[in-house]
């Protein structure tokens, strides 16, 4: 179905400074029919990065909807005994997906052990809040060799890495030299917490002067896992089966989104799959296998660190503002909404922030204004 559905899916130096200057760009967007032929430049027009402080405020230390303190997140954080650790635990831990914007926050990150640039910041923010270090959101362009770019969103090909971070809608451009693709440049979110940062090198507990250290736990390397060969372990053909789900349904031009699917026939073939897969783990006692290594995927290549770095793994080509919460701009929302298809009217609206509302049941109601419309609704 994933082939059906969409066929292509789309270290450094210690130093004192981060090692850019600030050009100002903006970020074009890259759409998922871009043919990548040449040298895609940002463009020029200036933006400034947001004053902000060098001086912890009240707010780098504050719950917030998207970094809050629930009790997971304060066991995590009790278990964790310094930054490194903390650092090393988003960083080595939690799957990288593409997608803009703020969207689970860091409870349904840690739920889900996946997230964006953005929600992986939430995360390592919160754990370091609750501990009482300063933090806060950092947003610009970085730029990245194609390479770690694959390694790092699982595209096996560079216009396939490409086009996995464009096409969800992260503002992404591609640096062709020679005629290839070298160099990825994007917009990012990472962290800066505020740390005694001399402690971190082994001079001993809280000395040095305290400054701010980029910290970026959603840029990793992964490697592939094979998987097993399930096809011939449930004596299954893939073709053929692909070929049955695709009796009867529309696909739209965009390859994006399909149409008069038989849910029933598709539940019962993976209901038969998911039998027979079962039945082979338990027969080769494989109950706590995970599950890339059954079915394949990607696994982070986990990094050991002795002291924190004063650098990102990669160039920062632009600053664009610092902030104790997420912009309103990178903000997901949920909506819903009552209305007429034939006046236009919109009777009933209500919008919440993804984070606040995740894991949580929500339920629309209303009482009958009249006795009429009370026996109108229980008809």
């Amino acid at each position: 179905m994933g082939k059906l559905i969409k066929p292509v899916q789309a270290n450094q130096t210690l130093g004192s400074s981060l090692p850019h200057k600030n050009v100002q760009v903006e970020p074009s967007i890259l759409s998922k029919d871009t043919q990548i032929t040449g040298i895609n430049k940002m463009s020029s027009t200036e933006k400034k990065a947001s004053v902000f402080s060098n001086i912890p405020a009240e707010e780098d230390l504050k719950e917030t909807s998207e970094a809050q303190f629930t009790e997971e997140i304060k066991e995590l954080a009790e278990s964790l005994n310094s930054v490194i650790e903390i650092y090393e635990y988003v960083r080595n831990n939690i799957n990288f997906e593409a997608y803009y914007g703020s969207r689970k926050g860091a409870v349904g990150t840690l739920d889900q052990m996946a997230g964006n640039d953005i929600d992986q910041a939430s995360l390592l923010i919160s754990l370091l809040r609750y501990k009482g270090i300063p933090a806060r959101y950092v947003r610009g362009t970085i730029e990245i060799p194609v390479e770690k770019v694959m390694g790092w969103t699982g595209g096996e090909t560079p216009q396939n890495a490409v086009r996995i971070l464009a096409s969800l809608g992260i503002p992404t451009v591609s640096v062709v030299s020679g005629g290839k693709i070298s160099n990825v440049r994007t917009e990012h979110v990472w962290v800066e917490a505020y740390v005694p940062y001399q402690y971190y090198r082994g001079a001993g507990p809280m000395k040095g002067q305290k400054i701010w250290v980029p910290l970026d736990p959603s840029f990793k390397q992964h490697e592939k896992i094979e998987g097993l060969d399930l096809s011939s372990i449930i004596d299954i053909d893939t073709e053929a089966s692909i070929e049955g789900f695709k009796d009867g349904i529309i696909v739209s031009d965009t390859m994006l989104s399909v149409s008069r699917v038989n849910v029933q026939s598709v539940s019962e073939k993976i209901e038969n799959v998911d039998a027979k897969i079962e039945e082979f783990i338990n027969q080769k006692g494989l109950e706590k296998i995970k599950s890339e290594e059954l079915i394949g995927g990607k696994r982070i290549i986990p990094q050991d660190l002795d002291m924190l770095p004063l650098s990102l793994p990669y160039k920062v080509d632009a600053v664009y503002e610092k902030t104790s919460v997420v912009p309103k701009e990178l903000r997901e929302n949920i909506v819903f909404s009552i209305g007429s298809n034939y006046t236009g009217s919109n009777d009933f609206k209500y919008e919440a922030y993804t984070p606040e509302v995740y894991g949580k049941r929500i339920t629309l109601s209303w009482v009958p204004a009249s006795s009429e419309d009370e026996k109108i609704i229980n008809e």
